[in-house]
């Protein structure tokens, strides 16, 4: 419709900047047609636009050249706030740079832990499309991520069939298939493939593998019952499985259900079951009563090298409440402790004791491999979050090491255990703090903090790019802080700048 002269018309139409889309249109007259014009003047009839409202909507999607045009041609051009659209352009513009860093930087960080092949993007042309249209970059993305997740696939089974070669020939024992398989479904192919092969375990918490998801139509209490009776147990289908891995995660749950009948002797055959069930050759433990229940010690809780580091006496203390106690009592001098019991009542936020419920026990129970990770990545979230990233930045930067080798895995492990994310959101704020203790603690108090309050710090952290991306001179100014910048890329933001936060026995075999 080049040559047409209504189309001539339009062009020069000075009235076309009340339907701001069929100005902006117009720019390109020779991709439109008759229908394409009627379309843009309904659709600015019927939503009842005006040019403020075309240029918020293209700043919205992206459409930065376009709302450049309105903004320069259109009666925006001589009406206040002049200066604020400028910006807002060009703030725009920078969050959705940082957007497609941050999805390429993901990219990469996959294609490295996974040994696949770069998806052969063009970066220079996707920032000079996303600088003037993030809808036209957005598909190029899309592809290369589409690309990468197929080869990922494709590679995951490669992986687990060889997985299975190995096990079926003898050549790799029950632990190492599950941490195998765990590497495998968290996309790290190249430590999975090593340890397959090489057998060399991975150190970090991604090995270890994750509680099984809870199946909302059984409860928990129904699903003890069916453990306690044999009878349930062949006729319910859906029993196979949650089944006890083997014969001390069965005397684990067969223990708590003798919790309801309070006193001393359920109170020492649930601990002597759970310390048989974290480490087979363990004291027998004595409880002491206290105030609504016992006080006795978990040996086992800490046993994995990578989290002994996190409490090197490695004992746990745990509190076990009789059948009507709802809260342990007058231990406030004590570590962060565990605490069981039929009774007992989940603490609102991270506090001085963690509860295990009958749900995580019932969890923790299927698993062979990985317990005393799996039962502290229950209790970390409801713990302090010094427990595991130490009371000041000095003890932070101790348990984190002397170099970017020890750090790594061990913020790994912190994330991990206080639940607050796991492997890029670490790299995150190994990035964005250049490893500065003292900002990196206050990042994860903050952390801490959203994720009370909004149900998920990861999610602050790591919001996949789909929300303000704005914050590059702060989070350069952390990288270069403390001297030692991060190699690692970024994956996920936005990391706003924080609010500080708110002030002897006898052996006995299992």
């Amino acid at each position: 419709m080049t040559d047409d002269p209504l189309m001539e018309l339009l062009s020069r139409w000075p009235g076309r900047f009340r339907f701001g889309r069929l100005a902006v249109a117009l720019r390109h007259p020779e991709s439109l047609d008759e229908a394409s014009v009627i379309d843009a003047v309904l659709r600015g009839i019927a939503g009842d636009e005006d040019e403020e409202t075309v240029f918020d909507g293209l700043l919205r999607e992206g459409q930065l050249e376009a709302a450049e045009y309105l903004l320069e041609h259109g009666a925006l051009s001589g009406r206040p706030p002049l200066g604020r659209r400028p910006q807002a352009i060009t703030a725009r513009r920078q969050e959705l740079l940082h957007e497609l860093d941050s999805r390429l930087a993901a990219l990469d960080k996959q294609v490295l832990a996974a040994d696949l092949d770069p998806p052969g993007v063009d970066r220079a042309e996707l920032e000079r499309k996303c600088a003037l249209s993030w809808p036209e970059a957005l598909p190029l993305i899309e592809r290369a991520e589409a690309a990468v997740g197929k080869q990922l696939t494709d590679a995951q089974k490669v992986l687990r069939a060889r997985l299975e070669e190995r096990q079926a020939a003898g050549a790799i024992d029950a632990a190492g298939v599950e941490s195998s398989s765990a590497l495998i479904g968290a996309g790290l192919l190249r430590a999975a493939a090593r340890q397959i092969d090489d057998g060399q375990r991975s150190s970090g918490p991604e090995r270890v593998p994750t509680l099984p998801a809870w199946k909302p139509d059984v409860s928990p209490e129904q699903l003890l019952e069916w453990h306690l009776d044999p009878v349930q147990q062949q006729r319910q289908a859906r029993y196979a499985e949650w089944a006890p891995a083997d014969s001390s995660a069965r005397q684990l749950l067969e223990a708590y259900s003798s919790l309801s009948d309070g006193g001393f002797d359920s109170a020492q055959r649930f601990a002597t079951a759970l310390n048989c069930f974290l480490n087979r050759d363990v004291t027998d433990p004595r409880p002491d009563e206290v105030s609504d229940g016992y006080l006795t010690t978990v040996s086992g809780a800490f046993s994995e090298p990578e989290i002994a580091r996190f409490r090197p006496l490695g004992t746990l203390d745990l509190f076990i409440g009789g059948p009507e106690t709802r809260e342990p009592e007058g231990m406030d001098n004590l570590p962060p402790f565990m605490a069981v019991g039929p009774g007992l009542r989940p603490p609102t936020g991270r506090g001085g004791y963690a509860v295990l419920g009958l749900q995580s026990l019932l969890q923790l129970a299927t698993l062979r491999t990985g317990r005393s990770t799996a039962l502290l990545r229950v209790l970390g979230p409801q713990w302090p979050l010094a427990a595991f990233a130490g009371r000041n930045p000095e003890e932070l930067d101790e348990l984190l090491g002397p170099d970017e080798q020890s750090r790594w895995p061990t913020l790994r492990w912190v994330l991990d255990l206080t639940g607050l994310g796991g492997i890029r959101v670490a790299d995150d704020l190994a990035h964005t703090t250049g490893w500065d203790p003292a900002l990196l603690r206050l990042f994860l108090h903050t952390l801490a903090e959203r994720q009370s309050r909004a149900g998920g710090g990861a999610r602050w952290l790591s919001g996949g790019g789909r929300t303000a991306r704005s914050q590059r001179p702060w989070r350069t100014w952390c990288s270069g802080r403390s001297g030692r910048p991060s190699s690692l890329g970024s994956r996920s933001g936005p990391l706003l700048p924080p609010h500080p936060p708110a002030s002897g026995s006898r052996r006995k075999s299992c």
